[in-house]
């Protein structure tokens, strides 16, 4: 029997005389499906509330194209009508940037003279929706010769005339889905470059892997993957973390299940959290949120999982960040390594008394035996 195996088998039996209990308790939402609408042009009177919002859902959320130079591509997008009531739409092309971060893109207020926009073109303009449901419109990007490398748009969905007026100002409101287009040559081999230039068209490093600290007493473990687009056009990397301890695997964590983007340039911070043990931290939280201390930071209460018994957390760990991201022709790995410990030492001191007495009355009573 290892030492360390007998330490956690201790530290459990320890952890059980204390005996802190609280259930995880879950709620689950109930999701009621949306029906498509029937053909929008069955629908010649609107009535709409004067004084009645917008309220549009696009989906998807946005889009990744990519498209060859000189070709076209084509994609859907759909509206759903959330209001009770029928409602006409208007559909227009709008053009997005990088903000300054570089995390995500913004719209430009005026990219009237951008020629860009022409290669868009909507099947359907204007678009009829029933309440309560959805309709489908069909758009073609056409890319011309010279283009390459990425460009931004968006689909913005807006009432095509506004009902009435609230006060003073109008009742206004849009949905806008970003289309992030990744243009490439046909007829490429190997890593692709641009007009000769030695910076590949795609690519990408891990700037660091790290923990928000070197030691816990309990988990969670908070880990930061610092991803840098070192190319010239957006990239949306994936991937896992990969915890060990001894050789054993103990883990694993998604990174950016969401999908978000990276645009060119930029160093865009993902992270990961390990909660996976029988005594975890968990943020205290009420209606407002998380509850803060006068620091500002997050408060914790320690909680004793006992559904997780055997997850008894104690001793050194190493995580493994595993990040790809595809370079144009195949999937590229980026892997990098970080160490922490777990130490409950409140535990391991109360232990250590425990096992102090448990000598000391042994000594007593074997010396009381001999005399």
């Amino acid at each position: 029997m290892s030492m360390m195996y007998l330490i956690k088998k201790i530290v459990v039996i320890t952890a059980l005389v204390f005996g802190l209990v609280f259930l995880p308790t879950h709620t689950f939402a109930q999701i009621t499906p949306i029906q498509e609408a029937s053909p929008s042009a069955s629908i010649e009177t609107i009535e709409v509330p004067a004084d009645s919002g917008i309220n549009l859902t696009l989906s998807p959320v946005f889009l990744n194209l990519t498209a060859y130079a000189g070709k076209s591509v084509k994609s859907t997008i759909k509206l759903t009508n959330n209001n009770e009531f029928t409602e006409k739409y208007r559909l227009s092309v709008i053009k997005f940037v990088p903000d300054t971060k570089g995390e995500s893109i913004i719209p430009i207020e005026d990219a009237s003279g951008d020629e860009t926009l022409d290669w868009v073109k909507l099947a359907r303009p204007e678009v009829t929706v029933r309440g309560g449901s959805a309709e489908t419109v069909e758009f073609e990007v056409t890319v011309p010769e010279y283009a390459f490398l990425g460009y931004y748009f968006g689909i913005s969905a807006q009432r095509a005339a506004e009902p009435g007026e609230q006060g003073t100002a109008k009742v206004v409101g849009q949905a806008i889905m970003p289309i992030l287009l990744d243009v490439v040559r046909e007829g490429d081999k190997g890593p692709l470059f641009v007009d000769g230039d030695e910076g590949i068209y795609k690519r990408a490093e891990l700037a660091s892997f790290t923990t928000s600290s070197w030691w816990y007493e309990y988990l969670p473990t908070d880990f930061e993957i610092r991803f840098k687009n070192t190319g010239k056009v957006h990239l949306v990397p994936f991937g896992d973390v990969l915890i060990q301890q001894g050789g054993i695997d103990v883990g694993s964590l998604p990174i950016n299940e969401g999908r978000g983007n990276t645009m060119p340039g930029v160093t865009r911070t993902y992270t990961a959290s390990w909660a996976d043990g029988f005594i975890v931290r968990e943020p205290v939280q009420n209606e407002s949120g998380f509850v803060l201390d006068e620091q500002g930071n997050k408060t914790y209460n320690t909680v004793v999982r006992w559904d997780a018994l055997p997850k008894m957390r104690i001793g050194k760990y190493t995580a493994k960040a595993i990040v790809v991201y595809n370079n144009g022709r195949h999937d590229v790995p980026l892997e990098a390594l970080v160490s922490f410990w777990v130490i409950p030492w409140k535990i391991i001191l109360a232990l250590t008394l425990i096992l102090t007495l448990v000598i000391f009355g042994i000594k007593s009573a074997v010396s009381n035996l001999m005399r």
